[in-house]
Protein backbone atom coordinates (compact mmCIF):
# COMPACT_ATOMS: atom_id res chain seq x y z
CA UNK A 1 0.00 0.00 0.00
CA UNK A 2 2.93 2.09 0.96
CA UNK A 3 4.73 1.73 -2.22
CA UNK A 4 1.79 2.48 -4.56
CA UNK A 5 1.24 6.08 -2.00
CA UNK A 6 4.57 7.14 -2.35
CA UNK A 7 4.50 6.40 -6.45
CA UNK A 8 1.27 8.62 -6.65
CA UNK A 9 2.59 11.29 -4.64
CA UNK A 10 5.56 11.87 -7.02
CA UNK A 11 4.05 10.43 -9.83
CA UNK A 12 0.73 12.53 -9.77
CA UNK A 13 2.19 15.70 -9.87
CA UNK A 14 4.66 15.17 -12.59
CA UNK A 15 1.74 13.33 -14.85
CA UNK A 16 -0.08 16.53 -14.05
CA UNK A 17 2.51 18.69 -15.41
CA UNK A 18 2.62 16.74 -18.51
CA UNK A 19 -0.74 17.06 -19.27
CA UNK A 20 -0.99 20.58 -18.79
CA UNK A 21 2.09 21.06 -21.54
CA UNK A 22 0.04 18.63 -23.65
CA UNK A 23 -3.21 20.60 -23.32
CA UNK A 24 -1.50 23.89 -24.46
CA UNK A 25 -2.42 27.30 -24.05
CA UNK A 26 -5.31 27.41 -25.80
CA UNK A 27 -7.33 25.61 -23.11
CA UNK A 28 -6.72 27.76 -20.32
CA UNK A 29 -9.98 26.42 -18.36
CA UNK A 30 -8.50 22.60 -18.90
CA UNK A 31 -5.42 23.52 -17.61
CA UNK A 32 -6.82 25.12 -14.73
CA UNK A 33 -8.94 21.84 -13.82
CA UNK A 34 -5.78 19.31 -14.63
CA UNK A 35 -3.22 21.36 -12.66
CA UNK A 36 -5.82 21.61 -9.38
CA UNK A 37 -7.03 18.29 -10.05
CA UNK A 38 -3.52 16.60 -10.09
CA UNK A 39 -2.47 18.94 -6.94
CA UNK A 40 -5.30 17.62 -4.46
CA UNK A 41 -4.97 14.22 -5.72
CA UNK A 42 -1.23 14.19 -5.07
CA UNK A 43 -2.49 16.26 -1.46
CA UNK A 44 -5.22 13.46 -0.89
CA UNK A 45 -2.62 10.84 -1.48
CA UNK A 46 0.23 12.24 1.02
CA UNK A 47 -2.36 12.37 3.52
CA UNK A 48 -3.43 9.22 3.34
CA UNK A 49 0.15 8.12 3.58
CA UNK A 50 0.22 9.85 6.85
CA UNK A 51 -2.00 7.19 8.14
CA UNK A 52 0.25 4.35 6.79
CA UNK A 53 3.44 5.72 8.14
CA UNK A 54 6.33 3.52 8.95
CA UNK A 55 9.98 3.20 9.22
CA UNK A 56 10.68 0.28 6.96
CA UNK A 57 11.99 0.98 3.29
CA UNK A 58 9.23 1.24 0.70
CA UNK A 59 10.71 1.56 -2.92
CA UNK A 60 14.53 -0.02 -3.60
CA UNK A 61 16.09 0.76 -6.61
CA UNK A 62 18.87 -0.69 -7.29
CA UNK A 63 21.77 1.25 -9.08
CA UNK A 64 24.88 -0.35 -8.85
CA UNK A 65 27.85 0.34 -5.84
CA UNK A 66 29.03 3.74 -7.16
CA UNK A 67 25.78 5.93 -6.08
CA UNK A 68 23.96 3.20 -3.74
CA UNK A 69 20.46 2.00 -3.81
CA UNK A 70 17.82 4.81 -4.12
CA UNK A 71 15.16 4.39 -1.57
CA UNK A 72 12.47 5.82 -0.53
CA UNK A 73 10.89 5.43 2.79
CA UNK A 74 7.60 6.53 4.52
CA UNK A 75 8.38 7.76 7.86
CA UNK A 76 7.02 10.03 10.17
CA UNK A 77 9.01 13.32 9.29
CA UNK A 78 9.17 13.15 5.71
CA UNK A 79 5.22 12.10 4.93
CA UNK A 80 4.53 15.24 7.14
CA UNK A 81 6.67 17.10 5.20
CA UNK A 82 5.09 15.49 2.00
CA UNK A 83 1.57 16.20 3.19
CA UNK A 84 2.87 20.35 3.74
CA UNK A 85 4.90 20.28 0.60
CA UNK A 86 1.42 18.84 -1.27
CA UNK A 87 -1.31 21.04 0.08
CA UNK A 88 0.36 23.98 -0.14
CA UNK A 89 1.18 23.41 -3.22
CA UNK A 90 -2.51 22.44 -3.87
CA UNK A 91 -3.37 25.97 -2.56
CA UNK A 92 -1.15 27.99 -4.28
CA UNK A 93 -2.29 26.15 -7.47
CA UNK A 94 -5.89 26.86 -6.74
CA UNK A 95 -4.99 30.95 -5.71
CA UNK A 96 -3.18 30.92 -8.91
CA UNK A 97 -6.27 30.23 -11.10
CA UNK A 98 -7.92 33.45 -10.14
CA UNK A 99 -4.37 35.33 -10.25
CA UNK A 100 -2.77 34.17 -13.80
CA UNK A 101 -6.30 34.62 -15.47
CA UNK A 102 -5.04 35.30 -18.86
CA UNK A 103 -1.30 35.49 -18.45
CA UNK A 104 0.47 34.02 -21.85
CA UNK A 105 2.25 30.48 -21.31
CA UNK A 106 0.29 29.76 -18.26
CA UNK A 107 1.18 25.91 -18.79
CA UNK A 108 4.49 26.22 -18.58
CA UNK A 109 3.78 28.20 -14.99
CA UNK A 110 1.42 25.25 -13.79
CA UNK A 111 4.12 22.58 -15.32
CA UNK A 112 6.45 24.37 -13.57
CA UNK A 113 4.46 24.33 -10.11
CA UNK A 114 3.81 20.64 -10.78
CA UNK A 115 7.52 19.32 -11.54
CA UNK A 116 7.95 21.34 -7.70
CA UNK A 117 5.59 20.04 -5.55
CA UNK A 118 6.75 16.12 -7.32
CA UNK A 119 9.93 17.19 -6.61
CA UNK A 120 9.61 18.49 -3.62
CA UNK A 121 8.07 15.39 -2.32
CA UNK A 122 10.33 12.61 -3.84
CA UNK A 123 13.28 15.04 -1.98
CA UNK A 124 11.64 14.49 1.45
CA UNK A 125 10.56 10.66 0.80
CA UNK A 126 14.12 9.65 -0.19
CA UNK A 127 16.22 7.98 2.44
CA UNK A 128 19.73 8.53 0.20
CA UNK A 129 22.14 11.68 -0.02
CA UNK A 130 22.66 10.91 -3.06
CA UNK A 131 18.74 10.75 -4.77
CA UNK A 132 18.32 14.20 -2.67
CA UNK A 133 20.34 16.21 -4.34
Amino acid sequence: MNMLLIALVIGLPWLGALLVLVVGDSKEKAQHTLATVFALAAGAAAVMLLLNASKDTVINLVTGTVFGDFTFLADGLGVFLSVIATLIGSLAIIFSINYMHGEASLGRYYAYVLFFIGSMTGLVLTSNLMLMF
